[in-house]
């Protein structure tokens, strides 16, 4: 017999004290423990300082073993490195009745960091090991999702979260040091997500880099490619290998990747009523997203972490042609109640009108008819559409091109077709709540460039045009102007 291997450094854990604190208790009294989450969460980090804990280590000695098991394939090479891990011969034929005759003796502590990788090739055998260990050791077992595996109950069960931003430029700041305390550093790190790899290797990023801002320059124009350090061949040295880990996983099925190729194209994710509308069998697509902790629900909608998004638009987007089969399947949901609406008028509308509705914390469109009642112009409202994306959220002082307001100005058109009246949405692209209604068109200065009427009664921020042709106007400057000498 062989001296047990070195259990791997601690890292920085940040933000995870109260639950630190519960590991190490529930390892003080020998009780076995999960460590669920998405991936680039931090378990391994929390596992890591639970089994440095000055009273773990006075407990169980060199008694602490850490298992690798994102190499193995099934139950049985999770033995062999377990066996290595204890300093014992891999050569017996009975390899598990050595590793627990060993572990029986004494208190132990074994941890089995990503055993979602064999449990998800060898569910049954792998179960039947978590048991035989549990039985004959303490037990401290990671893995990716939110799925508890048999074989381990009763256990204390921990799933994490993401940090705070606070505890996110803590964790910065420690690997890039507090002069970096910037402005900023808080709308870099919300892009994080608060997911402790990603914090990490963008610290690293910065080594390379002139200044935070020409990191959040490099982040804007690669996204995930920029969160690796080194060769990136790791899941804990690049934030898309462990991704893709992910995407790999034997349990996600084909319509669970179909499902999360097209929630990488909806930012605020899709109303889980309309899941099925997405994909026949959308709502099992959806759990497998769930259980392997890729998706998640927030106030009735099926959402994906933003950098699991990125990630995903990039490496594994939907087809075009897959993509429009699913919206036109779509479009008239949530466009249903305004329809309704339009089609219980008692009055004849004059103009069917869009306006925007909301602040920087999300907007969406309300729909009205435009109606003379004993000869007056009068609104009448039609509803207010959110659509597949959610809240159409402020980003960059423009809406995206998501389908939230494709769906509004679809619905707006054919209702006004149908009534052979004008429609009126005078700043789809731009949200602005003070821009000309359709009664008051004629105050509107139209722009100089493309003539539609400007966003503001008061004077043009833009200098006469419109934002679009700002934006334009912008770009077209940057293009002409030389770059300055290195």
């Amino acid at each position: 017999m062989g001296a047990p291997s070195q259990l791997p450094p601690p890292r920085a854990t940040v933000g995870r004290d109260s639950v630190l604190s519960a590991v190490v208790d529930e390892l003080l009294v020998e009780g076995s423990t999960v460590v669920l989450g998405p991936p680039g969460i931090g378990k391994t980090n929390l596992t890591l300082a639970a089994l440095h804990d000055p009273q773990v280590e006075a407990h169980y000695g060199r008694r602490r073993y850490f298992v690798r098991c994102e190499g193995a394939a099934n139950a049985s090479e999770v033995v062999a490195e377990l066996a290595r891990a204890m300093g014992l011969s891999v050569a017996g034929d009975d390899l598990l009745g050595a590793c627990l005759e060993s572990l029986r003796t004494t208190p132990s502590a074994v941890c089995l960091d990503n055993a979602e990788t064999p449990w998800s090739i060898d569910q049954l055998n792998c179960e039947e090991l978590f048991g035989h260990l549990t039985r004959h050791s303490t037990v401290l077992i990671s893995m990716r999702g939110l799925e508890l595996p048999g074989g381990v109950q009763p256990a204390h069960r921990v799933s994490l979260d993401e940090l705070s931003l606070e505890s996110a430029k803590e964790l910065f700041l420690m690997a890039a040091g507090e002069r970096f305390d910037q402005p900023a550093l808080d709308p870099l790190l919300d892009e994080m997500g608060g997911l402790p790899l990603a914090v990490e290797l963008l610290a690293h990023a910065l080594h390379g880099e002139e200044s935070l801002d020409s990191l959040a320059r490099r982040w804007r124009s690669e996204q995930t490619r920029v969160l690796k350090r080194g060769a990136g061949d790791h899941r804990l040295l690049s934030v898309e290998v462990s991704l893709e880990a992910s995407w790999n996983d034997h349990l996600m099925t084909s319509s669970a990747r179909h499902l999360l190729s097209m929630l990488s194209r909806l930012p605020h994710g899709v109303a889980t009523v309309y899941v099925s509308s997405l994909l026949p069998d959308g709502a099992d697509a959806a759990s497998v997203l769930r259980r392997r902790g890729l998706a998640f629900d927030e106030a009735g909608r099926l959402r994906t972490h933003p950098l699991i998004r990125h990630y995903v638009a990039t490496a594994h987007p939907p087809g075009p042609a897959e993509w429009e089969r699913a919206i036109a399947k779509f479009r008239h949901l949530p466009a249903k109640h305004v329809l309704q609406s339009a089609a219980a008028l008692t009055e004849p509308p004059i103009a069917i009108e869009a306006l925007w509705d909301g602040d920087t914390t999300g907007w969406g469109v309300w729909l009205s008819a435009i109606v003379l009642a004993d000869g007056k112009p009068a609104e009448r409202s039609l509803g207010f559409l959110r659509g597949l994306g959610g809240d159409i959220r402020l980003f960059n002082a423009q809406v995206p091109p998501w389908p939230d307001a494709e769906v509004a100005a679809w619905a707006g058109r054919m209702i006004a077709d149908q009534f052979n009246v004008p429609f009126w949405f005078p700043s789809p692209i731009y949200p602005e709540e003070d821009c000309p209604r359709y009664l008051e068109r004629h105050l509107g200065t139209p722009c100089a460039q493309c003539g539609i009427p400007l966003l503001q009664r008061g004077p043009c921020p833009w200098k006469g045009v419109c934002y679009q042709c700002h934006l334009e106007s912008s770009r077209q400057t940057r293009r002409k102007t030389k770059p300055l000498a290195e």
